[in-house]
């Protein structure tokens, strides 16, 4: 077994490359765009294009709030050539790949420990998911990560990036084509249960949980 987790981390690691940073998201980089924050009682659909819609959900997310509900009605108000900011504090990637499929084109920057700037610009037409890459959405039970159709290793890297992409995420629910036995070490060694909720010919669903820690 340990044969085995040592070579899936070599392969994740080839595939993932460095968890540091790019350098155009180190923070103090001078290309992080400054906003000024705009009054959302006031702003409304009809804002011209370039206008910024602001929302910073740090203190939600420290408080155990779910923001999502609130950033995607934002969402909706933007205007084709619009743009949306948003304080987090870590890289909400499953969130950027929802906003991509719905019309956004997205950057984001580490400004500071525990604190990233992302900005949306809403474009006319959906961003495609990239081929080999899963299907992420948000449910009220859990996010989903559909990974039926991707060839290993590409199920167990796009369910760990999810795992590993924010500390906000306490529950996954994921749709594979087999049970997929090589990724449980890994999640215990991240400290995250399993649990198989349905297994069918074509599918089983697993629920991923992050366990408290003590």
């Amino acid at each position: 077994m340990g044969r085995i987790q040592d070579g899936v981390a070599t392969v994740i690691g080839r595939l993932f490359g460095s968890a540091r940073p790019a350098q155009d998201e180190a923070a103090g980089d001078p290309r992080v765009p400054p906003v000024t924050p705009v009054d959302m009682t006031s702003a409304d659909a009809s804002s011209a294009p370039g206008d910024a819609f602001y929302l910073d959900v740090r203190a939600a997310l420290a408080e155990g709030r779910e923001p999502l509900g609130e950033i995607m009605q934002l969402a909706r108000r933007v205007p084709d050539g619009g743009m949306m900011t948003l304080e987090a504090p870590f890289n909400p990637i499953p969130l950027r790949r929802m906003l991509n499929e719905s019309g956004f084109q997205d950057e984001a920057w580490q400004v500071a420990p525990a604190h990233w700037r992302i900005v949306f610009r809403r474009t006319s037409e959906a961003v495609p998911a990239k081929p080999g890459a899963a299907r992420i959405w948000h449910a009220p039970d859990a996010i989903h990560i559909d990974v039926r159709g991707l060839a290993p290793p590409a199920p167990m890297v796009e369910i760990l990036k999810l795992v590993d992409s924010c500390s906000a995420i306490t529950t996954i629910a994921v749709h594979h084509e087999r049970e997929p036995v090589f990724l449980y070490p890994e999640l215990a060694q991240r400290g995250w249960s399993h649990t198989v909720t349905a297994s069918q010919p074509d599918e089983v669903m697993l629920l991923l949980r992050r366990e408290a820690r003590s």
